[in-house]
């Protein structure tokens, strides 16, 4: 018969066996008394603990007279050092000896219940003299030995230079996404690209059209004295435009036999063998207030080559600006002017007046004049 058993035909809380021990167990001290430091709450009333079982505990301090033979829910708490532990369990409170005896002994209405377990190691440990009492705390007294650590397995050198070699590849493609980042960075702030390329051409003697009509004639190969090309003005009348020199004659891109030519546009260029090339550039409108801010003009060759440049920017027909872009002639230093040929690709680019930024234009500038 449990104590559930017996509850529920009386009706009442007492305890089945009453001042005596359960009558499940065959001798009163078949779960001894462990004396070990505790202290149990009841009724939001802290008591001393005194000793422990796993059937019930014997505590000392003053309770109300009022608990006797009740049931309540007790907190055991057992403090270690540097945590603690509590255990809740339902206890029935009786009164051994007289009325200002502070000896209580708490019968756990249910032993097996879910206190069981770590009651019983608590116990158990202090029995066999793992778990000690330190003053009001309790600690563990067993062996501290560390366990000896398994040896590792030793790798092969094969699968070690092949983790070597994964690693130095995660760290070369790391290297280069930062390197590539900072780079686009520096790209960004520090220059700004004009989006026409520039023109590099021979220089020489400009050649423009005197009269708007239609190319009637056209000889790129005309020697001294010869008609190089003939126009059909509007005006009815045919002009003729003779070589002034014994030079190489270029034409202008859409300049062809029966092209239609407006006045002062550009048909050819003359120059001689010694002649130095002319570079032409379209600058937009922001390339100009950069230039206004104080950036320094550069043209980068498609060799990767730095050169500084200065810009004269042309008058009348050919100095207008259209679509916001103005045209605007480079002109080379001398130290550079031999490093460019007619016909190369370049773009131009001004280059902020920042101090990192201009370090580094130094830079390249010096190896393109040593080079």
């Amino acid at each position: 018969m449990t104590q559930a058993d017996h509850t529920a035909q009386t009706g009442q809380k007492t305890p089945l066996w009453g001042d005596e021990i359960p009558t499940d167990f065959a001798f009163q001290d078949e779960h001894p008394q462990v004396r070990l430091p505790f202290s149990a709450i009841i009724d939001d009333r802290k008591v001393e603990g005194h000793s422990l079982s796993l059937t019930q505990a014997v505590v000392r301090g003053l309770l109300p007279p009022a608990l006797e033979g009740q049931e309540e829910l007790v907190t055991l708490r057992f403090d270690f050092d540097g945590f603690a532990v509590n255990l809740f369990a339902e206890a029935f409170v009786h009164k051994d000896g007289a009325a200002d005896d502070p000896q209580v002994r708490l019968v756990f209405s249910d032993p097996t219940g879910e206190h069981l377990a770590p009651l019983r190691y608590i116990l158990n440990g202090s029995i066999a003299g793992d778990v000690v009492s330190v003053g009001q705390l309790l600690g563990f007294s067993g062996s501290a030995r560390v366990p000896s650590a398994r040896a590792t397995p030793t790798q092969s050198p094969i699968l070690r230079l092949r983790s070597l070699s994964r690693l130095a590849a995660i760290f070369a493609l790391s290297a280069g996404l930062v390197y590539g980042a900072a780079s686009i960075v520096h790209q960004r702030v520090a220059y700004q690209y004009e989006s026409r390329p520039v023109v590099v051409s021979a220089g020489g003697t400009l050649l423009r059209a005197t009269s708007a009509g239609q190319i009637s004639y056209l000889n790129p190969a005309a020697q001294k004295g010869e008609v190089i090309y003939a126009i059909n003005a509007n005006s009815g009348a045919v002009l003729a435009t003779q070589m002034p020199c014994d030079c190489r004659a270029t034409l202008h891109a859409g300049l062809f036999d029966g092209a239609t030519v407006l006045t002062g546009e550009p048909l050819v260029t003359l120059a001689r063998e010694d002649a130095r090339v002319r570079i032409t550039a379209e600058v937009s409108d922001a390339g100009i207030a950069r230039m206004i801010k104080g950036d320094q003009a550069e043209i980068e060759l498609l060799s990767g080559d730095v050169l500084p440049v200065s810009l004269r920017f042309e008058t009348g027909t050919g100095g207008a600006a259209t679509d916001g872009f103005a045209s605007a002639e480079v002109i080379l230093p001398p130290p550079f002017a031999q490093r460019i040929t007619p016909g190369e690709v370049a773009r131009l680019r001004f280059r902020n007046v920042w101090a990192f930024a201009g370090i580094w234009a130094r830079q390249n500038v010096n190896e393109a004049a040593g080079s």
